[in-house]
């Protein structure tokens, strides 16, 4: 039982530091904590609606889960090779790719859930 536990935090303790590993990676998962913070910010200043916090951190993790992805694709594919291949190139340009669909949902749903609070 007592190691079952300890295996499960040992989980726990790795996922960890993949955050702070994402988060220390590089430029892009730092730009988009930041966004994540702001719009959480907006949030509360303009005092949006369950339903709409809802959205929000469902568009805010999703931003968060494929950068993270596609950070985890990029370290992985330059494991393999520093050489061009071109289907690694493919591979981190989907991977960016799948980023970048995912903020603009996150874009549409914070115009959304914001524009009414502001505009009207």
């Amino acid at each position: 039982m007592v190691r079952a536990l300890a295996r499960r935090w040992a989980r726990f303790t790795d996922a960890g530091r993949g955050v702070r590993l994402f988060f220390a990676s590089g430029f892009h998962p730092r730009v988009h904590g930041c966004a994540a913070a702001l719009v959480v910010a907006a949030g509360f200043v303009l005092d949006v609606s369950r339903s709409e916090w809802i959205a929000l951190v469902l568009a805010m993790t999703a931003v968060l889960v494929a950068e993270a992805a596609n950070t985890a694709l990029e370290v992985l594919a330059d494991a393999v090779t520093q050489e061009f291949h071109p289907l690694i190139g493919r591979a981190k340009d989907l991977g960016a790719g799948m980023v970048l669909l995912a903020v603009a949902g996150a874009v549409a749903v914070g115009i959304l859930v914001f524009a009414p609070h502001v505009f009207g």
